[in-house]
Formats: structure tokens, sequence, C-alpha cells
């Protein structure tokens, strides 16, 4: 989540429309879920005496979210982006620390693309409606 208004917030300073504070009016943001899907899937010779396991060499993590301005406490929700969804990719490996590691960086970097992508639409900006996964 941090990583998604982070992106949010970058985006809207760039574009000279984040003002400090808490008032309104005020870009409200929601993540809905995370995906991850395996690709290049590999089952390497195994050990004498182990049993053959399958390894992903990569995966595809993606962020769905949501964003909406409200003008003032309870009104409506004005310029609402519909579900939008960032995908990033990562290479994968036998270390389980160095994979985690991976993974979680990806998700990061496909949250703060969703901040940004939200903002720009709530801006009015263009932006491609049609992500993979």
């Amino acid at each position: 989540m941090h990583a998604v208004v982070a992106g949010a917030r970058s985006e809207l300073s760039r574009a000279g429309q984040l003002a400090p504070g808490t008032g309104y009016p005020r870009m409200v943001v929601e993540v809905l879920r995370i995906d991850e899907q395996s690709s290049g899937v590999a089952a390497p010779p195994p050990a004498p005496g182990e049993t053959r396991t399958p390894l992903a060499r990569g995966s595809a993590v993606g962020v769905l979210g949501r964003a909406w301005v409200e003008q003032k406490p309870g009104g409506p929700a004005l310029r609402d982006t519909g579900d939008m969804r960032r995908v990033e990719t990562y290479g994968g490996g036998p270390d389980s620390v160095l994979e985690s590691m991976r993974h979680d960086e990806a998700v990061r970097a496909a949250a703060r693309h969703l901040g940004r992508g939200l903002a720009r639409r709530i801006l009015g900006e263009p932006e491609p409606d049609i992500e993979p996964i």
C-alpha cells in the first residue's frame, strides 16, 4: 500500500497537483489484490533418492487497485479510475532467500507503477488499459 501511495504522490507532485496536509479534495487509493504467476517452469534431474521437483525460472507479480477523488467528507467518488493493474517480472532460482527478496522488490515496483498510473488517470492523462497476467 505504501508503494502505491508513494507512486501516486510522486506523479501528483510532478503535475503540480500535490498539496500539503490532509484536507480536501483528496485522492483515495484502494489496493484490491496481488497476483503471481510462474513462468519458464523446469524440472531438473533429481539427485539420487530425491523426487523430481518443478522449479519456476521466473515469475510475474501483478498489483490491482483503483482510485477516486473525494471533494468533501462523505461526498461522492469523482473521477473513479476503475480497476487498474501493473505487472513486474523477476527471475527465480534455487536460493529461496534471494528469490524472496526479488519477489518483494517486484511487488514494490509494480505497486509504485500502479500508483503513478492511478494518478495519471485521475489527472486525465492517457493510460493503457490492458496489462498482462
